[in-house]
């Protein structure tokens, strides 16, 4: 009874009204932390998801149910006490873990960063990507394998300019796909 009469903040917060840790919460949180690294890693490991869709779709389920516990926790914190390290420590370290698993995994369910890609190699050639579709003969000599992989080539870019500028971005970082991919990790982060 004395639990429920307690306020919100102090329960999931992983304090008690006195003060000290509250176990149970701070296990749930530690909990939900583990089950979405294991399920971003059980993706990662997948490699192209697109040949092992009923498993992608489970271990998507489990983080997706993991991220609504989640929230659900976060929302009983409506006022955290300056004591709830844990909590915050949690997300913000599983944050940034799951976004390092999928830095390196090759993309199987959209080619959208091969065009991210490929206008971020024409800025630094100096041509405008508005100008020229992908497939424009006088881009030619920018084409590599990776930019058969663009959807739509004969449109020239849709993306707006600050977005445009995080092509940029990347291709300074190398042009890889890993480094297109850590321009947008670093955005979120």
């Amino acid at each position: 009874m004395a639990e429920r009469l307690r306020p919100a903040h102090s329960r999931a917060g992983g304090v008690n009204t006195h003060g000290r840790p509250n176990r149970r919460i701070n296990s749930l949180w530690l909990l939900f932390g583990a089950l979405s690294l294991l399920a971003w890693w059980q993706i990662r490991s997948l490699g192209d998801v697109r040949s092992s869709l009923a498993a992608f779709y489970g271990w998507f389920a489990l983080a997706f149910g993991v991220y609504l516990a989640t929230i659900w926790l976060v929302r009983r914190m409506a006022h955290p006490p300056p004591n709830a390290l844990l909590p915050i420590s949690t997300v913000a370290l599983v944050a940034v873990l799951a976004r390092l698993f999928a830095l390196g995994m090759t993309p199987t369910l959209s080619n959208d960063l091969y065009r991210y890609r490929w206008d971020g190699r024409v800025q630094l050639a100096g041509i405008d990507p508005y100008a020229y579709p992908p497939n424009d003969p006088a881009l030619a000599f920018l084409r590599d394998e990776p930019a058969t992989y663009i959807n739509f080539p004969h449109l020239r870019t849709i993306y707006p300019p600050l977005t445009e500028l995080a092509f940029r971005g990347g291709a300074l970082l190398g042009g890889s796909l890993t480094a297109h991919k850590a321009v947008f990790v670093a955005t979120e982060l």
